[in-house]
């Protein structure tokens, strides 16, 4: 695409033009140049950036999943001028992916009536250990697997934002080759009135010099105001056409309008249509959708499967009086806990499984049949493109064509041996090729960026 310099000198062409009520010399609006003003002000092209931010929030998130944790306690009772008790009890956990928590604390109590189970004598009570769930939880939690899930979270957000965006310069595109193939039609409809407006001044001449008949002028005055209605019609899509481009231009936060004299580029713009292959189809926006709903529902799965296993948490805490490595006496002081939690049946959890399974069979089907869809739809839009392509070069050779026998016609009507019907003929035979040569070619383009479309690249390629 072109430098944001000469984005900026377009967009201050549109700004300064829109008071002009006369055109002047043409202005053309290049494609890359009307795409670059939608990647750059469009509102929804400034929302997608949006799922960029989200994806840098998911990956902060799945690091802050393991982040030390800080828990401290404080209770105080006075009564009667007496402490009843003072407790003080602080932990730092620092977790794992695995189900194993490293735990560090302290415990200072006092007091005239603490219960002795928080007895902590006159020092503070140190302790270094670690929780663990053996059984559930252990290699799969919800620790574990949220980081994987916040991980997939952020891929969803730049795949949506790559959807998002495909989406939006297809449907602006289409404007702009409609406005494009309309404007172009417009040239070839004032060409078909200015060769009616000439037929009609020689006919005049010739009925002046008794040559042609009073129904002749008639003849060719009623031609000339049907080409004058064509361009007239034209004209209203054209208007209509312009206003659909304009829908799509902004700048900052104000939508933008063409000046009068602003025209699209005359080339039309092409698209590298690679051959389908089956990696890039793998790869695919749209299918890569689906593939991650089906990693996320796995992940789902793994947690739901978790859960038919028992849980059998561990704690131990070895406890020392003082910072001082000579205040540690081995294994003697500590703290020791199991426990053990299990359903009987297991009918909730095993239902939970199933319903899983069933979650994740569907999608896959689902992601098969699209894929499907996909391929199909790819090998048929090449093949469209081929029959296009034969029919727009044979449409071009007509053109040759019925430009000689008018041109040849118009020398016959100039020396009186031909009519005002067979040289309308000829010229109506000439301007409708060329329409349909450009309706063909803007369906040609049509079939071509919607293989583009199709396959998610529009935003990455190249050719634009």
């Amino acid at each position: 695409m072109k430098s944001l310099k000469s984005t900026f000198s377009i967009f201050l062409l549109f700004l300064f033009s829109l008071g002009q009520t006369k055109a002047q010399s043409k202005e053309e609006l290049s494609y890359q140049e009307y795409i670059q003003n939608i990647l750059l002000f469009h509102p929804l092209a400034q929302s997608i950036k949006l799922n960029e931010q989200n994806a840098e929030l998911q990956n902060m998130v799945s690091k802050g999943l393991l982040d030390p944790l800080f828990y401290t306690d404080f209770a105080n009772k006075n009564f009667n001028e007496k402490e009843y008790y003072s407790t003080v009890s602080s932990k730092l956990v620092i977790p794992t992916t695995y189900g194993v928590d490293f735990v560090a604390g302290y415990n200072y109590n006092r007091g005239y009536f603490l219960n002795p189970y928080d007895n902590t004598n006159s020092d503070v009570l140190w302790n270094i250990g670690i929780e663990a769930n053996l059984l559930q939880g252990f290699r799969n939690n919800e620790r574990s697997i949220g980081i994987q899930q916040t991980a997939l979270y952020a891929q969803q957000f730049l795949n949506q934002s790559k959807l998002q965006l495909n989406n939006l310069i297809y449907s602006a595109t289409l404007e702009y080759l409609n406005w494009q193939a309309l404007y172009q039609m417009q040239n070839i409809y004032q060409e078909n009135l200015e060769l009616s407006m000439e037929y009609a001044k020689q006919t005049k001449v010739l009925y002046q010099g008794g040559e042609k008949t009073a129904m002749d002028t008639e003849e060719a005055e009623i031609y000339l105001q049907k080409a004058k209605n064509e361009l007239e019609k034209n004209s209203y899509y054209l208007l209509k056409a312009t206003a659909g481009v304009e829908s799509y231009l902004w700048y900052n936060s104000g939508s933008l309008k063409l000046a009068q004299n602003t025209v699209p580029q005359r080339q039309i713009p092409q698209w590298n249509i690679p051959e389908p292959n089956a990696n890039d189809i793998a790869n695919n926006p749209f299918l890569l959708e689906y593939q991650q709903k089906i990693a996320l529902s796995k992940l789902e799965q793994t947690l739901k499967a978790e859960k038919l296993k028992p849980k059998l948490k561990l704690k131990y805490n070895p406890l020392f009086s003082n910072l001082n490595p000579s205040g540690f006496n081995g294994l003697q002081n500590y703290t020791f806990g199991l426990e053990l939690t299990t359903p009987i049946l297991f009918r909730a959890e095993k239902a939970q499984v199933q319903l899983g399974e069933l979650k994740i069979d569907a999608l896959e089907f689902e992601l098969a049949n699209k894929t499907r869809e996909l391929e199909i739809k790819l090998e048929n839009n090449l093949a469209l493109q081929e029959k296009l392509k034969t029919i727009n070069e044979i449409s071009a050779k007509n053109i040759v064509g019925y430009k000689k026998l008018l041109d040849g016609e118009i020398e016959l009507y100039k020396f009186g041996e031909s009519s005002v019907f067979l040289l309308n003929k000829r010229q109506e035979s000439y301007i409708t090729e060329k329409i349909k040569f450009l309706e063909t070619q803007l369906q040609l383009n049509i079939e071509r960026l919607t293989y583009t479309f199709l396959n998610q690249t529009l935003d990455a390629d190249p050719s634009l």
